[in-house]
């Protein structure tokens, strides 16, 4: 009877261990699943939280946003202002020379450009007028850009002369007008403003716009800004200016 009673003792603790283990082993195979980012139930397994910021963080490249020597970036465009005094059709070609064009600036554009203009007069105590890349059209008695051959859609002349004739007029900034734009005799000797694209290059393409520009500014460097792409998941492209 005791020797009964002991086999099933026996028994028992066996089958007691024997759980024990197979408890454990799952519990050491799971811990290593979650290490090696596996699951072996099925689901995915948990990430830390630095793995998934890590996973959410876009992915930034450095660009160059850059401008030709003499030139400084307003907005998303390079300017130069000209401080000789030239006719409308003079300055017109000395920007074509410098592979520019006289300033044809749009609403958003013209804002900018306008603070920037009283900025630098302010320092340097200028007061004439600019050029910048409109002329009238007498035969169709409307204004437009000299180099794109647009009409100006964003009408910002101040106070104009309707019975004044406008032939042979061009466009001007008018300082005495708060830089608001009006009408000046082409031939007549002022200041004028250049404006060049402002290309947006990866740091290994620098030096292609470098030797470019070398042409037309021997041994200048151009105006650089840093700018940071961000770039998620190759769809989002965007700078920071």
């Amino acid at each position: 009877m005791s020797s009964n009673r002991s086999r099933i003792m026996l028994s028992c603790l066996a089958i007691i261990t024997l759980g024990l283990l197979t408890s454990t082993c799952q519990a050491q195979l799971h811990m290593s699943a979650s290490s090696a980012g596996v699951s072996f139930d099925g689901g995915p397994a948990p990430q830390s939280a630095d793995v998934a910021v890590q996973a959410a963080r876009p992915h930034n490249r450095r660009m160059y946003a850059m401008c030709p020597p003499q030139f400084q970036r307003v907005g998303t465009d390079c300017y130069s202002l000209v401080g000789q005094r030239s006719s409308w059709l003079e300055a017109y070609f000395f920007c074509k020379d410098k592979n520019a064009n006289l300033a044809e600036p749009g609403k958003n554009a013209d804002r900018k450009l306008r603070i920037y203009l009283e900025r630098v007069d302010s320092q340097s105590g200028e007061h004439d007028p600019i050029w910048i890349g409109g002329t009238y059209d007498h035969r169709n008695k409307h204004w437009q850009w000299s180099t794109s051959g647009r009409n100006l859609t964003y009408d910002a002349f101040s106070q104009m002369d309707s019975t004044k004739p406008l032939d042979n007029n061009c466009a001007v900034y008018d300082p005495s007008l708060k830089y608001r734009w009006s009408a000046r005799s082409c031939p007549d000797k002022l200041r004028f403003i250049c404006q060049h694209k402002m290309p947006k290059v990866r740091e290994d393409n620098r030096y292609k716009i470098y030797n470019r520009w070398n042409e037309t500014y021997p041994n200048q460097l151009a105006n650089e800004v840093v700018l940071e792409v961000i770039s998620r998941r190759g769809k989002d492209n965007r700078y920071a200016e």
